[in-house]
């Protein structure tokens, strides 16, 4: 991946983090955590997007790639967390969010699709993982076609939420 410029980085992170008022947002299926993922805590969840990276030059010839920021939202629009989706400045890898059981949105920047928002149930000591990369290496859950929520263009985007509300539309 080449290096963009700052400004331009800039001007596309805002973007992204202005959500469908600027940008137009492809609703993806829902996504939860793993069917037999094992609980790992009492009260919270944690949520991870592996959204697409970008080069940032971090000295002379030398670049990190750090995954991109998004937005997380409640059903009715209101802005959960701004997530700048980094562990540190030189980290390659996305940020664990810690968040309440619950339904939220994912506002982010896709590979395949563009922005997009991929609804996602949170369930206290589980892991939901959302990915929005086309080409990572490595760490990529194995899903079964059967449980697997994919975009438009056919990339799995994690597991399909199992979620038994009589209302199966609350996210659109």
């Amino acid at each position: 991946m080449k290096p963009i410029a700052l400004p331009a980085f800039l001007m596309l992170l805002a973007l992204g983090l202005a959500g469908p008022a600027l940008a137009k947002e492809t609703v993806l299926a829902p996504v939860g955590p793993e069917p037999a993922d094992a609980p790992h805590g009492p009260l919270l969840g944690t949520l991870r997007v592996y959204t697409p990276t970008e080069a940032v030059e971090d000295g002379e010839n030398f670049y990190v790639y750090p995954h991109t920021a998004y937005r997380v939202s409640a059903p009715n629009g209101a802005t959960v967390a701004q997530v700048d989706n980094h562990r540190g400045l030189r980290d390659e890898e996305p940020a664990d969010v810690a968040l309440p059981p619950g339904r939220y949105i994912v506002h982010a920047p896709s590979d395949r699709d563009g922005f997009v928002a991929v609804p996602v149930i949170v369930k206290a000591g589980r892991a939901t993982v959302v990915d929005l990369e086309a080409h990572r290496i490595g760490g990529k859950p194995a899903i079964a076609a059967t449980g697997a929520a994919v975009s438009p263009h056919g990339q799995t985007v994690g597991w399909r939420a199992d979620d038994s509300d009589p209302n199966p539309n609350w996210y659109k």
